[in-house]
């Protein structure tokens, strides 16, 4: 008999194998698929969910108030797209996209990164957290329009051990693709760097 879990959305007894009901799941629903951008550094690029409202709300709970146990929630949900899409026999490394140091002092946490503990905790991947950092603090990309986060993100990001990438195909994480503009950035310093190929997954895309 499958061990019933604790919803961690709702708090419902589930027998579903992840820390979310079938119910919560549903309302996450449209499931997304490859995220289409115009990427000239991102090799492919993929998502769990469509933004819905339940989705938003739950993502915004986790990065701006410290419910850090939903990061399990998506971390296994990520770890199923990973899985099906076959992108743990295509990479050799996990890196979150970073946070300011200034934004983790007030944060208290980079939510991308425990999303990547937990990625890499069911598959095995491993983690660097600490090669691509964030030189520059910037505005919140969702507050942005179109034009203005190519320039807000300009010269924002630095790698420190470039040696460490040189000729890996790189799993970039982040908990939402918008426009494209971070992940992109982030790949280019990567590529750059000498890595391989970019992947880059989300839980979420508004595309």
């Amino acid at each position: 008999m499958t061990e019933k879990k604790t919803c961690l959305i709702c708090n419902r007894k589930t027998q579903n194998y992840l820390y979310i009901c079938n119910s919560c799941l549903e309302l996450f629903s449209p499931k997304a698929e490859k995220v289409v951008k115009d990427f000239s550094y991102v090799d492919e690029a993929f998502a769990c969910f469509y933004y819905g409202s339940l989705l938003r709300d739950s993502i915004t709970s986790f990065k701006f108030y410290k419910k850090r146990y939903l990061g399990k929630v998506f971390g296994e949900l990520l770890t199923d797209k990973i899985f099906y899409l076959g992108l743990n026999k295509k990479v050799d490394l996990i890196i979150p996209v970073p946070v300011h140091k200034k934004t983790l002092v007030e944060r208290g946490f980079n939510q991308v990164e425990l999303l990547a503990d937990e990625v890499s905790l069911n598959t095995k991947i491993q983690v660097d957290a600490n090669n691509l950092i964030k030189i520059k603090k910037t505005l919140e990309q969702a507050r942005l329009d179109r034009s203005s986060r190519a320039t807000n993100l300009a010269d924002s990001f630095a790698i420190k051990r470039p040696e460490a990438i040189k000729d890996k195909n790189i799993l970039l994480l982040d908990d939402v693709i918008t426009t494209g503009s971070t992940v992109e950035e982030c790949a280019k310093l990567l590529k750059n760097a000498g890595a391989k190929k970019i992947y880059a997954i989300s839980i979420a895309t508004s595309h």
